[in-house]
């Protein structure tokens, strides 16, 4: 009886998983020229993963459809990028990303909190800037590892970085 009188007394917190397009792929989609800031800054990330991709069978289609997810836990932001892991306080929804497009499938709700979040992020010692690979270790994974430490069941797909993996082997 105790377990559900602490849990009375813990906050409900909500959760929903967002995505949005890499800023270059955006670019691209609508035809424009990638602005110099942007190249530099997201090339170094992507370029090689995404040709490596298309050379073991990823259509063009599928790369221009790779998207970077971020974690929303009640009104804070956490995401995951080659400069590491970073929370957002109180920043609620951001307008660049996608809260919908994957439905309801990825939003519930929780006892944890955004607190024991950080903590359970820190704790783990696998999101630093140095540790990101698009393949193998990126937003889509962070945020996997988001919902597993909130307690949720729900898995996210990944569909360009899983078919990059399996063309491979």
């Amino acid at each position: 009886m105790k377990k559900k009188e602490e849990k009375k007394e813990k906050e409900l917190c909500r959760f929903r998983v967002g995505e949005r397009d890499f800023t270059i792929i955006k670019y691209i989609k609508q035809g424009q020229k990638i602005p110099e800031r942007v190249f530099k800054d997201e090339k170094r990330n992507i370029e090689s993963k995404i040709w490596e991709g298309i050379a073991s069978g990823v259509t063009q289609a599928e790369v221009i459809e790779t998207k970077i997810a971020i974690f929303l836990l009640n009104q804070d932001v956490f995401e995951y990028d080659n400069k590491g892991w970073k929370r957002i306080k109180n920043v609620g929804k951001i307008a660049e990303y996608d809260w919908d497009s994957l439905g309801i499938s990825l939003n519930g709700t929780t006892y944890f909190t955004p607190q024991e979040l950080e903590k359970a992020i820190l704790k783990s010692g696998k999101w630093s800037g140095s540790k990101f690979d698009l393949e193998k270790q990126n937003s889509q994974d962070f945020v996997q590892f988001c919902l597993k430490s909130i307690g949720s069941n729900m898995a996210m797909k990944k569909a360009f970085v899983d078919k990059t993996t399996i063309s491979r082997k």
